[in-house]
C-alpha cells in the first residue's frame, strides 16, 4: 500500500546517531536498484559532495544559500544535471526539519549534461521529492526532449497540469501521447510523485501523495529516443517550475519494478524530505 505523506519521519539528527545500518544503507539498496538498470540517475541535496556552485567541478557546494550549478548522479549511469547561466542555478537551502533542497524559483532550471537514453528500455520510473510553491501556473516537473507535446518518443511530468491547481499531469509518447492527471499536490505540503511510464505496455500511471491515476490509450509505435532531460523547465524556455526539490530518482528497465523495487525507489526519495512513502 502507498500512504500519504504524514509528515516527517527521520531528521538527520537521528540518521546520524543511527548511522549506515538507516541512512546509507537505504542509499546502498536504492543503487542496487541500477545494477541491471538500462540507465537513469539518483539525484539528491543532503549530500554536499555531490553538488558544485558552477557547471563544473572546481567550486563545491558546502553549506547553505549556495547556487547549484552541477548536480552529479549517484546511480553509477553518470546521467548529470548542470546550469551554466549564473541568473538560473537554484539555491540550496534547508527547510525547518533540517532537510537540504533546491529552491527552485523564476528562471532557474536544470538540464542533464548529455542526451538520456531511453532507447532500449519497456519502462522508465520517476520518483520526485518535492514542494509545490507555484499557485496556478502550468510548470515542468521533468521532461525530456524538447516537449512531450509534438516530439515522438518522449516523457515528462507538470505541475498544475492544464491550468488546473495541484493537478499532476504524468505524459509518455510513442506517436501518440498517453497522459494521466491526478490531483493532490498540495500548494507548500511535502509532496511524492510517482510516474510509472511504457509506450509498448501502453501505460502512463502518477502517484500524488498515494492517489493515482492511470490511462493505458494507444501511445502509438516506437520507443523512447535519447534526448536531453530537463527539470523545472521546457527546454530552458517555458513553462517554469517554481518548487523546492529534494530528490529524484529515475531508473529505466526492461520490465516493470516489482512493488519491492517501488517501495525502496519511494522511500529513498520521501526519505530525503522526511516524510513516508
Amino acid at each position: 500500500m502507498i500512504l500519504a505523506p504524514i509528515g516527517p519521519m527521520i531528521r538527520p539528527a537521528v540518521r546520524a546517531q543511527v548511522g549506515p545500518r538507516l541512512g546509507m544503507g537505504l542509499d546502498a539498496r536504492a543503487r542496487r536498484l541500477f545494477t541491471q538498470a538500462l540507465g537513469g540517475a539518483m539525484l539528491s541535496v543532503d549530500r554536499p559532495e555531490y553538488l558544485y556552485q558552477a557547471n563544473d567541478t572546481t567550486t563545491p557546494v558546502t553549506g547553505y544559500n549556495q547556487p547549484v550549478g552541477r548536480i552529479l548522479d549517484q546511480s553509477g549511469k553518470g546521467t548529470h544535471f548542470g546550469q551554466s547561466t549564473t541568473t538560473s542555478r537554484p539555491m540550496r537551502m534547508q527547510d525547518a526539519g533540517g532537510f537540504s533542497y533546491l529552491q527552485v524559483r523564476t528562471d532557474d532550471f536544470l538540464q542533464s549534461l548529455a542526451s538520456v537514453d531511453y532507447s532500449a528500455a519497456a519502462y522508465v520510473t520517476t520518483i520526485m521529492a518535492q514542494i509545490r510553491r507555484q499557485s496556478a501556473s502550468t510548470g515542468v516537473i521533468y521532461e525530456t526532449t524538447a516537449a512531450t507535446s509534438n516530439t515522438n518518443g518522449s516523457l515528462g511530468c507538470f505541475q498544475n497540469y492544464a491550468g488546473v491547481a495541484g493537478n499532476i499531469g504524468a505524459r509518455s509518447r510513442g506517436t501518440v501521447i498517453g497522459e494521466a492527471q491526478q490531483s493532490g499536490d498540495v500548494l507548500g505540503q511535502k509532496t511524492l510523485i510517482t510516474h510509472v511510464a511504457s509506450i509498448s505496455a501502453p501505460l502512463s500511471r502518477v502517484f500524488v501523495a498515494g492517489a493515482m491515476a492511470e490511462t493505458t490509450q494507444s501511445q502509438g509505435t516506437g520507443g523512447y529516443v535519447a534526448a536531453p532531460e530537463y527539470l523545472f523547465a521546457r527546454a530552458g524556455t517555458s513553462l517554469y517550475a517554481d518548487l523546492d526539490f529534494y530528490a529524484m530518482l529515475q531508473i529505466a528497465t526492461a520490465q516493470p519494478l516489482t512493488p519491492q523495487q517501488l517501495y525502496i525507489a519511494q522511500l529513498w526519495c520521501a526519505s530525503k524530505m522526511g516524510v513516508k512513502p
